[in-house]
């Protein structure tokens, strides 16, 4: 809690955040939320943050996930565009995109990927 004295008003220092209506003491959110953006599995984030239960957690995460996805969609950037080379000329960007093929076999059977 926030305290100002001259006029005896409170108010919570997570208001203004998505912690804001959370039960959950502030240092466990700050905790999870660190051990989530590192992609430390669940049960480990368990371990580290106090033994949440596993709803609490997986909510948490489609949460953070969720509020990730909202600032993505908001702050569009465009990839690529026009670049200045060391001439000063402007020319077109290059980007790279990487078309892996990542598969797994169900019980090793049914078909494998093919190797190029």
């Amino acid at each position: 809690m926030w305290r100002w004295a001259m006029c005896h008003s409170t108010r919570s220092i997570r208001r203004g955040s998505f912690f804001y209506h959370s039960k959950l003491d502030l240092h466990t959110l700050i905790m999870f939320t660190y051990c989530w953006s590192r992609s430390w599995p669940l049960h480990d984030v368990s371990w580290e943050c106090g033994v949440l239960a596993e709803g609490t957690l997986v909510d948490w995460a489609n949460f953070h996930r969720d509020v990730c996805q909202q600032y993505l969609r908001d702050n569009r950037q465009q990839i690529g565009g026009i670049q200045i080379n060391e001439d000063g000329e402007p020319e077109p960007a290059e980007v790279e995109i990487d078309e892996s093929l990542i598969t797994k076999a169900k019980y090793n059977r049914g078909r494998w990927p093919q190797t190029r």
